[in-house]
């Protein structure tokens, strides 16, 4: 695979054949039970709400979040509520 950078988008090409599907068609099979799974999802939340709120208790005024991963971006979701 070969990533290049377009004009506003990165390009992604395979066996010199772009990749045209859209990002959400492109996810591996495991990550949609992944993200169905409430549980998980809970669990996340609660975590990151907790996480946020230390700082907040330590006087952190404004907290920032990154989201450093592959996926969708469920727990920078989470964290933004």
């Amino acid at each position: 695979m070969r990533v290049r950078r377009g004009a506003r988008q990165l390009v992604f090409t395979l066996a010199d054949a772009p990749c045209r599907l859209p990002r959400h068609a492109r996810l591996a099979g495991w990550h949609w039970p992944m993200l169905a799974d409430q549980r998980r999802a809970r669990a996340l939340a609660r975590g990151a709400a907790a996480a946020v709120e230390r700082f907040r208790a330590a006087g952190v005024r404004d907290v920032h979040v990154l989201d450093v991963g592959a996926g969708c971006g469920l727990l920078g979701v989470l964290v933004a509520r």
